[in-house]
């Protein structure tokens, strides 16, 4: 009796310390890592990888992540950012459908600003609170990185100063992964930029292609477990400090005595600021003491933005005064003889052009009499920093002065219609049946009454609305009709 205790008693201990050290080894094999992976879907890939080899990749991935702790995230660019995904678990195959489901609808065109698809890794990942020392981000694309002026607004000066800024500041390994077909090796532009990531690698067939990424992947996983290692072995855990970027508002203010303001000098009193940055070349920006002190050559704006970076994730409410203004005074005419000319001849332009107005008025209602009611535009959502832009609206008169008008023009007093080159083809027309057509000569996503419209001429009647997509969670506006 004594021996088969002792025997169920042995055996019960071996049972507990069993069951806890699998309990300790599937909590120490579901630790994971983060992985970001940024797709190339530019125009060159349509070229480069006809048959989505660069997906397969991604696809590899995704399944090696399966019930690991593993979190994977994506970015999908060319030279805009067509969809994001925060880093999140892949616990079983229909995470895996998910993702691949995504991915797969979205097709390749476009140029290419690998400037901007590197910064908005490096942000999605500081807001996903990445693992430091257990995060990698992986590049797939075809190796043709050259920026295409699709984008009027930047160059590649700009994308390369954002490549730059990104490999110095973050603390994550970049490993680049480019699938060309064998025909191809030889023709990628040259970028230097790929000298200074941790690893870069070449594949022309699909088998190729999976070596590597299963290459890549040990390589992160290592790097996971030396850094947890290490941290166990001291016993703390380092993690680094994240900027935040935030956007600070300069408003212009007209001096009271008159004039053109020529030159104009804030200073800015801040605490724990570890940067001022400015992207207009006329605005200079120096640190004086505990503050800085912004110098606005000859503004033309009402207001300007410049932006500052913290360690806190809340903005800062610093002290901003004028401490100078050089303004050019006026022009004063004695009034005399030569003041009654001028004037006259002024107030006889003033009376001219009332007049040609209001006969181009009568004009247009007359040819044109049922022409009644407005166009009006919402914006959606707005970028952080902006603030709220009031609904701008143009009445049907205006709109059929001309035989279709862009709607860059009727935007152009707005401060985020630069950041919307596509306006410059998106034309507005006004019908004779008192109906607007919206003609879509940009390619822009539209969408109305829920739906996604093809036509390249969209018509809209009294009360209905277009939906138009620019940058997708970031400039996205309404135009609705209010015709009469």
């Amino acid at each position: 009796m004594k021996k088969k205790l002792l025997t169920g008693g042995l055996w019960l201990i071996i049972v507990i310390i069993l069951g806890s050290y699998l309990a300790y080894a599937q909590e120490d094999s579901t630790e994971g890592v983060d992985i970001m992976v940024v797709i190339d879907k530019s125009d060159s890939v349509n070229w480069n990888d006809p048959h989505g080899e660069i997906l397969n990749a991604m696809e590899r991935l995704l399944n090696l992540s399966i019930g690991t702790g593993n979190r994977i995230g994506f970015v999908v660019y060319n030279d805009t950012i067509i969809a994001q995904e925060h880093v999140r678990l892949i616990n079983d195959e229909s995470d895996v459908e998910t993702v691949m489901n995504q991915l797969q609808n979205i097709h390749a065109s476009r140029g290419t600003d690998i400037g901007l698809a590197l910064q908005t890794a490096r942000r999605q990942l500081e807001l996903d609170d990445y693992r430091f020392g257990e995060t990698a981000l992986i590049f797939l694309s075809d190796g043709w990185y050259e920026f295409s002026l699709f984008n009027l607004n930047r160059d590649q000066s700009d994308v390369m100063e954002d490549v730059h800024y990104v490999l110095n500041h973050v603390s994550f390994p970049i490993f680049a992964i480019e699938y060309r077909m064998p025909s191809h090796q030889n023709s990628a532009s040259d970028n230097a930029w790929k000298d200074e990531i941790e690893g870069r690698f070449f594949a022309s067939n699909n088998q190729r292609l999976m070596e590597i990424v299963d290459e890549v992947y040990e390589l992160i996983i290592t790097m996971a477990y030396e850094h947890r290692r290490t941290t166990d072995e001291v016993q703390a855990v380092v993690i680094p400090q994240v900027r935040y970027r935030h956007p600070l508002m300069l408003e212009i203010i007209e001096p009271d005595e008159g004039g053109t303001i020529t030159r104009i000098e804030f200073t800015i009193t801040y605490f724990d600021v570890e940067a001022l940055e400015a992207n207009d070349a006329y605005i200079n920006i120096s640190e004086v003491g505990s503050g800085f002190t912004v110098t606005i050559e000859n503004p033309e704006e009402v207001v300007y933005t410049i932006y500052y970076e913290t360690y806190s994730s809340d903005p800062l409410h610093p002290e901003i005064s004028i401490t100078r203004l050089e303004v050019r005074e006026p022009l004063v005419i004695p009034f005399d003889l030569i003041g009654f000319v001028l004037t006259g001849t002024v107030a006889m332009i003033i009376i001219g052009m009332l007049g040609f107005k209001l006969i181009k008025s009568r004009k247009i209602k007359k040819t044109l009499p049922k022409l009644t009611g407005q166009l009006e535009c919402y914006f959606m959502e707005v970028p952080t920093g902006f603030g709220d832009i009031p609904i701008q609206s143009w009445s049907a008169s205006y709109l059929s002065s001309q035989n279709k008008m862009p709607l860059s023009k009727l935007l152009r007093k707005i401060s985020l219609a630069s950041k919307m080159p596509e306006t410059e083809k998106i034309y507005v027309k006004m019908n004779l049946n008192n109906t607007i057509s919206i003609i879509n000569k940009a390619g822009i996503i539209c969408f109305k009454d829920g739906c996604e419209v093809k036509e390249k001429e969209i018509i809209m009647r009294h009360n209905e609305g277009l939906y138009m997509v620019f940058l997708k969670k970031t400039i996205e506006i309404e135009l609705r009709a209010r015709l009469k």
